[in-house]
């Protein structure tokens, strides 16, 4: 056994073991151990001469010199690139945009920059702090654990992360290589499907207003594909945090998205059973207007009292939806309108039929090809019901046109002597003015007077032919 002390006070002891592990004699271990020992008191007696401190104070007083040059320089140079970096923003990116929807603000943009510029600079400040406390710390013997105890978790930490980062590089790549298939599949997307809704691509059966929803659709796709096949590469995936929040992410949307998914399914079917288009006039769910906008969760229509009414897809797909635009726009057809209007037998048919087709043409909004028709609907006890059909291109003007047709329908009747009138009135109304507005009337009309009977005559007439029968 051999041992180290000084004077009287045992230091270390050795063993013959000890010496076997390092396969050396165990002379030679002695010997190699008090080399060392002699080697560590001369570097502590030389780390503490007057030489020595006063080569750490010069180290340190260059050190923090560096450190307040490094500073000054940050809050020189800093502020440059902010704003370099901000009048950049100002000329190429405004605002965050996406398909004309805008996410992101140039006021937000500009604050997330300002935001961005003051993490940076604390985090520098931080850095060079971080860097030459230690490195002062280390320049003294009585410090000297610590600062290196210091810059060893620095430099531990940067090494961690560097090798986090090259281990993850092929994963990068992968990503990278998704990413970049993802990217141009769906710019050739949209220069297809914009070719397809310019007419300068034609498919049979595949209408071009459906060239842009499909286009969505399959940018969506492509998009969660693409997170699919991304999510097992990204750092930390198989983590179970990061599966619980995908499971309660998964179940958010399952309880949540019931009637959404419903109205996105009903919007799709919608599209391509090509009920109406945006600007089409509709009736649907009790509600007639024209098609403001249309999106896979709802459709927004205006009547004709600029109220503007929102209507899920879901409701809209389980009512009747009436378009009177589609044959107009679609075949070419002109919208008819028609009404009723009901005249006694006294009254020629002939002569029904010539005012009301003369009405309709004196309509406005009424088109003289096809020209108006009329139809005899039905022959009632009391009167004749008749029904003129007109032909218009604006349907989105339908109520005017029709209070026009009445109109002229109402004028024409007066100027030709006939009275809209039922007949039930007409047959009571003994000794009362026509219907007629006096303007249409000839000048020496008179109301015809009341028809009156004695009753005590009647009688005794009877009787009397009662007697001689």
């Amino acid at each position: 056994m051999g041992l180290v002390q000084a004077d009287d006070t045992i230091i270390i002891t050795f063993a013959e073991e000890d010496a076997e592990a390092e396969s050396l004699t165990f002379s030679e271990f002695l010997n190699k151990r008090r080399e060392e020992i002699e080697n560590a008191i001369i570097d502590y007696r030389k780390a503490r001469t007057k030489t020595s401190i006063s080569q750490g104070i010069g180290k340190a007083i260059i050190a923090t010199i560096i450190a307040i040059l490094s500073l000054y320089l940050l809050k020189k140079v800093l502020p440059s690139i902010f704003d370099r970096l901000r009048a950049w923003q100002r000329e190429r990116l405004d605002s965050v945009e996406f398909q004309g929807l805008q996410f992101i603000s140039g006021r937000q943009v500009a604050q997330f920059i300002s935001f961005l510029f003051t993490v940076t600079r604390i985090f520098l400040v931080f850095l060079v702090f971080y860097i030459y406390l230690p490195l002062v710390l280390s320049y003294f013997p009585w410090t000297q654990p610590i600062g290196i105890k210091l810059l060893s978790n620095f430099w531990d930490s940067i090494n961690l992360v560097i090798s986090g980062i090259l281990s993850y590089i092929p994963n990068l790549f992968i990503i990278a290589v998704i990413g970049l298939i993802a990217y141009y599949s769906i710019r050739f997307a949209r220069i297809f499907f914009n070719a397809i809704g310019e007419e300068r691509i034609r498919i049979n059966g595949f209408y071009p207003e459906w060239s842009e929803p499909t286009y969505n659709l399959i940018m969506f796709f492509i998009i969660g594909l693409s997170g699919i096949l991304i999510f097992p590469y990204l750092p930390a995936s198989n983590s179970a945090g990061f599966q619980g929040i995908s499971i309660f992410a998964g179940a958010l949307f399952t309880l949540g998205s019931t009637a959404i998914v419903g109205n996105i399914v009903s919007g799709i079917v919608l599209i391509y059973t090509r009920s109406f288009q945006v600007g089409d006039v509709i009736t649907a769910n009790d509600k007639a207007g024209r098609v403001l906008e249309k999106n896979m969760l709802t459709t927004r229509i205006m009547t004709p009292d600029n109220e503007v009414i929102t209507i899920p897809n879901a409701t809209l797909l389980a009512s009747d939806i009436t378009n009177y635009t589609a044959s107009i726009r679609d075949q070419q057809r002109p919208l008819v309108l028609k009404t009723t209007v009901t005249l006694g037998y006294d009254v020629p048919w002939r002569k029904v039929h010539e005012v009301l087709i003369n009405a309709a043409k004196d309509s406005e909004g009424i088109i003289e090809n096809p020209e108006p028709f009329v139809l005899q609907t039905s022959l009632d006890d009391f009167y004749v019901a008749y029904t003129i059909k007109a032909f218009t291109n604006t349907p989105e003007k339908m109520a005017l046109t029709y209070s026009k047709l009445h109109q002229s329908i109402q004028d024409k009747c007066n100027e030709a002597d006939i009275e809209i009138l039922s007949p039930h009135y007409a047959a009571i109304r003994d000794g009362h003015q026509i219907t007629i507005p006096e303007n249409y009337l000839p000048s020496d009309y008179q109301a015809p007077g009341f028809r009156v009977e004695s009753l005590g005559n009647s009688r005794k007439e009877n009787n009397h032919n009662q007697q001689e029968q």
